[in-house]
């Protein structure tokens, strides 16, 4: 084998040799035997692993969970609704608070707090599950 070193022959294969360099290793190609086998060796491999990548597809494994509802929906219409009451029908001063607007929106938050807690366990569960 000539003075080509072997990271020269991969370095011809991935166009990482200046024109000068790459001529000179092939010549020496054509000129050694060993040399041209080792490269045909080394062409046959890279050309494969490129063919390999090209079918390869990544499938991501971590899907998170889509509810068709959001769980908020029924406290926050509900809340929507009697604010729309309170303020068309002027039941009561803005910053008055009712009781049921209190309740209501005690249950908001809870349920609120629930629905999150609910949809991380799901997200997690979701995401370290083995198949």
């Amino acid at each position: 084998m000539s003075e080509i070193k072997p990271e020269e022959l991969s370095g011809l294969l991935d166009g990482e040799l200046s024109q000068e360099r790459a001529e000179a290793v092939r010549k020496a190609i054509e000129k050694d035997p060993e040399l041209r086998n080792r490269f045909e060796e080394l062409e046959r491999l890279h050309l494969a692993c490129v063919q390999a990548s090209v079918k390869t597809s990544f499938v991501p494994t971590i899907t998170l969970p889509v509810r068709k509802n959001s769980p908020f929906r029924f406290p926050v219409i509900t809340t929507v609704i009697l604010l729309g009451l309170r303020v068309t029908f002027k039941l009561a001063p803005f910053p008055v608070v009712t009781v049921a607007e209190a309740v209501l929106l005690s249950a908001f938050v809870v349920w609120g707090l629930r629905s999150l807690a609910k949809l991380t366990e799901d997200a997690f569960d979701a995401a370290f599950e083995t198949t």
